[in-house]
């Protein structure tokens, strides 16, 4: 009997059952629980200096007046108007448009990095699991503040 049937049914159930997993553990979460680690946030900060900092500053404050006008990713403004809304928008912005110069380089894995850089930059905790690189998971996380 051939194993290769067996073995890929197995590997693909074995994959939905983690991307389940994943799903659940994020599930209903918000940006005042732990939806990131630490070494994630680094590896975002990492990515931000080398990508996003000349428009939107070392303290993520945007508007660099020698760039091109750049939104706050914290303070008052920022977090007025991100409250209550998905992560996911962020994520895609991210990784669609940033940065200025060379939009869409930004790999999704590097968007989520980013992500958990700013939500640890804006004081929410850290975790024991990524923020995962999925637009599914992330809209059913929420910021909050």
């Amino acid at each position: 009997m051939d194993m290769k049937p067996k073995i890929l049914v197995m590997a693909v159930m074995g994959a939905a059952m983690w991307g389940g997993l994943v799903l659940s553990a994020q599930a209903g979460k918000t940006t005042a629980e732990p939806v990131y680690t630490a070494a994630q946030a680094a590896r975002g900060e990492a990515v931000y200096t080398k990508n996003c900092i000349e428009c939107h500053l070392r303290d993520l404050t945007g508007g660099n007046p020698e760039a091109a006008p750049a939104p706050a990713l914290t303070g008052k403004e920022f977090t007025s108007y991100w409250n209550g809304k998905n992560v996911s928008e962020v994520w895609d912005a991210i990784r669609m448009t940033m940065p200025k110069s060379d939009p869409g380089t930004i790999t999704p894995e590097q968007s989520a990095d980013i992500l958990a850089y700013i939500i640890s930059y804006n004081k929410g905790p850290a975790g024991s699991t990524e923020l995962p690189p999925q637009a599914d998971v992330l809209k059913t996380i929420k910021f909050k503040f």
